[in-house]
């Protein structure tokens, strides 16, 4: 396998002469050049395989799939893999593997949803990493047993556009005060809201409200809300997903929830509807 250094110095590509018709193609982001031996060398020995670019930094990873147009990206998730760079990944119409050491099951989960085709650990064996190759050629999601098994466990729940904005408000650290400012309602309101979302996802305070925020927005939760509170003026309200994914049970029965996270999407689309 042979690399060349482009004009972006993020970019590396690599390639082997000749055999660029017969193989799967991928281009990979990852910002830890050790990861990167790593996993070219278990490509080397799977075979077929050429690696076409190595990113180490989203942007350039986003003005090359268009140009190179890779049979697939292989993704480390980073503290700025979060979902709405995802969902813009995405949309350039490549399949997307997360590849990361450990990943929360809300955020696999959400990931999914959005359209990322099958999530790959660094601890992985080699077999791991054929069979998901193999899926991504049939054009079938992968994942490794141990987070599918996670993933069926979960429940879901469906959350109203105020609800969403005042998670993403809490979660960027906002007071009571600053949040009844942002939302346009007194902080008597707040108070009364929060304790109904509080009940509704299954929560005791508003920490572990601002953590599960975190689970299904971000890969990398502690990176990511580290980001956040070192800008955290500069920083807009977050993208939260219409249904949040979670492990706790709600906090009354009337609330209840069944554990839906791989049923298809209309259907599940109906049953959140019809309650």
């Amino acid at each position: 396998m042979l690399a060349d250094q482009t004009d972006d110095p993020a970019v590396f590509t690599m390639f082997r002469p000749n055999d660029c018709d017969t193989v799967t193609t991928i281009s990979l982001y990852s910002a830890q050049p050790v990861f990167v031996a790593g996993f070219c060398s278990f490509m080397d020995a799977i075979g077929g395989i050429v690696i076409r670019d190595i990113c180490s930094d989203i942007d350039s990873l986003r003005e090359h799939i268009p140009v190179t147009r890779p049979d697939l990206v292989v993704l480390e998730v980073t503290p700025g893999i979060t979902l709405d760079v995802l969902a813009g990944l995405v949309s350039l119409g490549v399949p997307i593997v997360l590849w990361t050491n450990t990943i929360s099951t809300e955020f696999a989960s959400q990931a999914l949803d959005c359209g990322v085709r099958g999530i790959l650990t660094t601890v992985a064996t080699r077999d791991d990493y054929a069979q998901c190759l193999i899926a991504m050629r049939s054009g079938i999601r992968w994942v490794e047993r141990d987070l599918g098994s996670r993933l069926l466990g979960h429940r879901r729940v469906s959350l109203a556009p105020r609800q969403r904005e005042l998670m993403g408000l809490v979660a960027k650290g906002m007071r009571n005060k600053e949040i009844a400012y942002a939302m346009g309602i007194s902080e008597g309101t707040v108070k009364v809201c929060m304790s109904k979302l509080f009940q509704r996802v299954g929560v005791s305070d508003r920490f572990e409200l601002a953590l599960l925020v975190w689970r299904n927005l971000a890969g990398d939760q502690i990176g990511a809300a580290q980001q956040v509170a070192t800008a955290k003026d500069s920083v807009g309200p977050f993208a939260m997903p219409a249904i949040l994914t979670t492990s706790q049970p709600p906090s009354f029965s009337s609330q209840a929830h069944q554990p839906a996270s791989f049923l298809p999407k209309t259907r599940l689309n109906r049953q959140l509807t019809a309650r």
